[in-house]
Parts: structure tokens; sequence; C-alpha cells
């Protein structure tokens, strides 16, 4: 992901319209907290690399949407995409 977004195009078999889809990183393609503003739902396999510990999401992802770089919407909006 990078700084001039995310376009999706999802074609959906069943003809619908308001198709709600979950942008995942690859396997340790993530490489910035702010992936989030430009589209990024999930990160995969959650650690900044395998087995740190250390993650973009969890508290970094908290003190980005504390310090009003990344809005709280945006994380609702991620976890509304989870659901669905």
């Amino acid at each position: 992901m990078d700084s001039k977004g995310v376009s999706v195009d999802v074609v959906d078999p069943c003809g619908l319209t308001n198709v709600l889809v979950v942008i995942m990183s690859d396997w340790a393609a993530t490489m910035s907290t702010i992936s989030v503003v430009t589209g990024l739902d999930m990160t995969m396999p959650g650690d900044v690399t395998f087995s740190s510990g250390d993650s973009y999401f969890g508290g970094n992802l908290t003190a980005y949407v504390n310090n009003g770089t990344i809005p709280e919407a945006r994380v609702d909006d991620m976890a509304v995409r989870y659901v669905f």
C-alpha cells in the first residue's frame, strides 16, 4: 500500500452492488501504520517482522488515533469490514 490509495474493482457473481471487502496485506508486505489511511484493513501476519512481537497495528495504531493522525472513524470502518 502506498500514499496513492487503493482502487478495488469487485465483481460479485450474485449481482450485489454494495459489497464490503477487507483489504489485507500479503505476508510481511506492510511498511507502516499510515497504510490504514490509504485503505489497509488487516496486516498479516501481524508482526512487523515474523515473531518480533511488534506491530504496525495494535499499540502503534492506537497512538496514531490518539494523536489525531488516523481518524477513529477509520478504525470503526475497519471493524465493520471484519464483521461483514
